[in-house]
């Protein structure tokens, strides 16, 4: 997600044991108050699976924001985070050009890779058109040809099988 998005999760936003994430809002950039979602009105929100390890690490944290702000203001700072991200990822020896953006790439590449159907990553995406998606991201995406051969493949082997006396 974009850093807006994710400075403004809190703990109440977690639903169904911590499996699901409800975005309904972004930090504005001031760390001040949200606002609605990009191109969204306020009170339409997407869900977003969360995997267990992180419903573990967060799940005793008080109410309120993950990423607490300072002094006034709610959450935190979007440059803030901006500028400690990318201090971290020079520490940690990551390449020039990383930035918390290529998080959001990474976590889609991961998905369409292993063959999570598109139409749910764009909709965790906040595309409400998936052909935006694909437009990005089509050379990820498995050729349905290939994916075709191989179940044929699998039912063939499985078919094949010597009977069982």
């Amino acid at each position: 997600m974009r850093i807006e998005k994710a400075l403004a999760v809190e703990t109440a936003d977690f639903r169904d044991n911590g499996t699901i994430l409800r975005m309904y809002q972004q930090a504005t950039r001031d760390g001040r108050e949200t606002a609605p979602l990009k191109k969204r009105k306020r009170g339409e929100y997407r869900d977003i699976p969360v995997p267990r390890w992180l419903w573990d690490m967060i799940r005793d944290l008080p109410d309120g924001p993950l990423m607490i702000g300072n002094g006034e203001r709610r959450y935190q700072l979007y440059g803030t985070v901006y500028e400690r991200f990318m201090n971290a990822a020079d520490k940690a020896g990551i390449p020039a050009g990383f930035t918390p953006h290529s998080l959001r790439h990474a976590f889609t590449s991961a998905m369409l890779i292993k063959s999570v159907p598109i139409t749910g990553v764009a909709h965790w995406l906040g595309h409400r058109d998936v052909r935006v998606t694909y437009r990005i991201y089509d050379h990820l995406v498995p050729s349905a040809a290939a994916r075709a051969i191989a179940v044929l493949d699998e039912e063939y082997a499985e078919w094949s099988k010597p009977a069982k006396k």
